[in-house]
């Protein structure tokens, strides 16, 4: 039983000096809130709509260094121009992250990352073509989406 084994919580997947730049693009969808929320976190491709599963971020349209939101391994890297490049991350707590919209993927699965470590740069993608150079960030606790901001404070 490891008794110095520290707990991390989650922190952003930037650098938090960008705090006050960074705009949410597109919320996660969330069916309890309210419509204006509800409908911000719409995707439109093709006149179909889909909800979002998490935050599209900003920085004045301008590329970022992505960081790891919490430490643990690399399980996928999945190269897609169309959707966007995505790095999906599993840690020892059981939580899931999900970075996608990134280009300059630093890491390979089977990578072990620390928290706060490059891991990629934010980047346009065809999906979200409005959403323009963002990072689309997503958490899973137990395999299901869970809203970001329950975690951070955007």
């Amino acid at each position: 039983i490891q008794t110095n084994a520290r707990q991390e919580t989650l922190k952003y997947p930037f650098n938090e000096e960008l705090l006050t730049n960074i705009e949410v693009l597109q919320d996660f969808y969330d069916i309890t809130a309210d419509e204006a929320t509800r409908e911000k976190a719409l995707l439109v491709f093709n006149q179909t709509f889909s909800t979002s599963s998490g935050v599209s971020l900003s920085v004045s349209s301008e590329p970022f260094e992505v960081l790891a939101a919490m430490s643990g391994e690399v399980t996928k890297v999945k190269l897609d121009e169309f959707t966007g490049n995505q790095i999906t991350i599993t840690h020892p707590n059981g939580m899931e992250t999900r970075y996608s919209s990134v280009s300059d993927i630093l890491v390979k699965e089977g990578d072990k990352v620390e928290q706060g470590q490059p891991i990629a740069t934010s980047t346009e993608n065809e999906w979200n073509p409005s959403a323009g150079i963002h990072l689309h960030f997503e958490v899973l606790e137990d395999g299901e989406h869970v809203n970001p901001r329950n975690f951070l404070a955007f």
